[in-house]
């Protein structure tokens, strides 16, 4: 299995630098361990107003995503309450 090459939206570096130092570590490791290697294995498609968008749940966090081919656009990571409006609100 060739990994899927990672690409972050312009606004993730703030979503990170929100993160507590615990959830932070986790989130990257789950976009280093998963999300590079099986993205449509441990993600989840998103339906209605976001199909064709992935996420992946890090606890209470989630990673919206995107899989074009062998790449994966890091679109949002925050806490589940507010990042499906985000998304949604700003066409990402």
């Amino acid at each position: 299995m060739i990994p899927y090459k990672i690409f972050y939206h312009h606004n993730i570096p703030d979503d990170i630098g929100k993160l507590n130092h615990e959830p932070r570590k986790r989130v990257i490791n789950a976009i280093e361990k998963k999300l590079s290697v099986y993205p449509d294995k441990y993600g989840t498609p998103l339906r209605k107003p976001l199909a064709g968008y992935w996420k992946l749940r890090v606890g209470t966090y989630r990673i919206v995503y995107k899989i074009k081919q062998n790449e994966i656009w890091i679109l949002a990571i925050m806490h589940r309450n507010n990042i499906y409006q985000y998304v949604v609100k700003n066409r990402l």
